[in-house]
């Protein structure tokens, strides 16, 4: 899979290029304009932990489901696909949830990853498992979106390089410590399906109190797209 990106380079060198000189705006536009490092550490802070979040499926489920007593390799791999394909869905839906605004949209997705997390964590039987799996990852796919979206929006074009960047640094960083802090808090939690647990209700957690929140904010957005 990784060789694909090889392929890719290839036509990649034709279609991009460097933007001319007279492309850029003009430096008055950008002396005075500083870079909101502040709020940008807070989006980072809250991807950080999506990111977390959303690489625990990923690792844990095969874990997860030899606890339940599968071990076929081709029911897991076909219940990773179904989780894929949710996480397409997820990327599709969040295409009409940007009129609504970004917090209505993380509200949901939060909601939306912790109820699946939680769900498979409970799951004891095949079709539990996989409706909690689909459920987290339709919530994940809208997520990601979200973040670099409301990463971007309020910045200006010369900015948003730099903001990508810290951005795409929180991602990868969630995901490669995912499984260490999984390991860290299971001690703790006891087992791995309560560790599992315990980030599902921080996640609804999280949820609620955006959505509280931000409410006024979203209440206005979705009343002026629905008129």
């Amino acid at each position: 899979m990784y060789l694909l990106s090889i392929v890719i380079m290839v036509p990649l060198g034709f279609i991009l290029f460097e933007p001319k000189q007279t492309d850029r705006p003009p430096p008055a536009t950008v002396v005075g304009t500083k870079f909101p490092l502040a709020g940008i550490l807070g989006i980072c802070s809250v991807t950080l932990f999506a990111a977390i979040c959303f690489y625990i499926p990923i690792v844990q489920n095969g874990f997860l489901f030899n606890a339940i007593g599968i071990h076929s390799p081709q029911t897991i791999g076909l219940a990773g696909a179904a989780g894929a394909i949710a996480n397409l869905s997820g990327s599709a839906a969040f295409v009409a949830l940007t009129r609504y605004g970004h917090n209505l949209a993380c509200s949901l997705s939060f909601v939306l990853m912790g109820a699946g997390l939680i769900i498979v964590s409970f799951g004891g039987s095949l079709p539990v498992f996989i409706a909690g799996g689909v459920i987290s990852a339709f919530g994940g796919g809208i997520l990601i979106p979200t973040l670099v979206n409301w990463a971007l929006s309020k910045l200006r074009f010369e900015q948003r390089g730099r903001s990508v960047g810290l951005w795409q640094a929180a991602f990868w960083l969630g995901q490669f410590i995912s499984p260490l802090v999984v390991l860290a808090v299971m001690p703790a939690a006891g087992s791995l399906a309560r560790t599992v647990t315990g980030f599902g209700a921080a996640l609804v957690v999280l949820s609620a109190a955006w959505a509280a929140a931000t409410y006024r904010s979203w209440a206005m957005v979705v009343s002026s797209a629905a008129e």
